[in-house]
């Protein structure tokens, strides 16, 4: 795998392209909760034209799509006319990057699936903090292990559903820890 850091966010010379023009799949991680649109918004549609610019044709018997991953937010908010209480601006914003992305694999349908995860709470590590958290809010949190092996089995599977919600990654993410066991 290769791994583009926010320095390289964009512009992306053609060294990178070339190294990164062939994958299968990217997780688009980045974000801030702020109201930075760049980052927020800007970034990542921005690199979804310039990949799909730069994919190679369609092989000829290549069967998968190239798979778009989004990390947004469980309370992300696409609908940009519903009133909202609680941080309504970035809930908005990021409303924004999920609609387009889903716009642009619907449009590019052909070699590209746009898929939104909408994680909750992520809990990192095992402090003292952690479990105290996980214990008092249960599944409304998953753990980075359940996160990671629900991405994981996203960029080979893909899935049927295009915005995923928190209630599926946490479900699935620990159905394939147990069956990794």
């Amino acid at each position: 795998p290769y791994t583009l850091s926010l320095h390289d966010a964009l512009p992306i010379c053609d060294e990178k392209w070339e190294k990164i023009r062939d994958a299968d799949a990217m997780v688009w991680a980045i974000g801030t909760y702020d109201l930075n649109e760049a980052v927020n918004t800007r970034y990542p549609l921005a690199f979804q034209d310039a990949f799909a610019a730069h994919m190679p044709a369609p092989q000829q018997g290549k069967t998968s799509k190239f798979r778009f991953i989004l990390l947004s937010g469980a309370f992300v908010e696409p609908d940009q006319s519903r009133t909202l209480f609680f941080l309504p601006e970035q809930r908005r914003g990021k409303g924004v990057t999920e609609t387009k992305t889903i716009e642009f694999g619907e449009r590019h349908r052909e070699v590209w699936e746009a898929l939104v995860i909408r994680p909750s709470g992520i809990l990192v590590g095992n402090s003292l903090r952690n479990s105290v958290a996980a214990f008092v809010l249960g599944t409304m949190l998953v753990r980075v292990e359940e996160l990671g092996a629900f991405v994981a089995d996203l960029v080979v599977n893909g899935s049927e559903e295009t915005v995923i919600k928190h209630s599926t990654i946490v479900e699935r993410g620990r159905e394939l820890l147990h069956e990794a066991e």
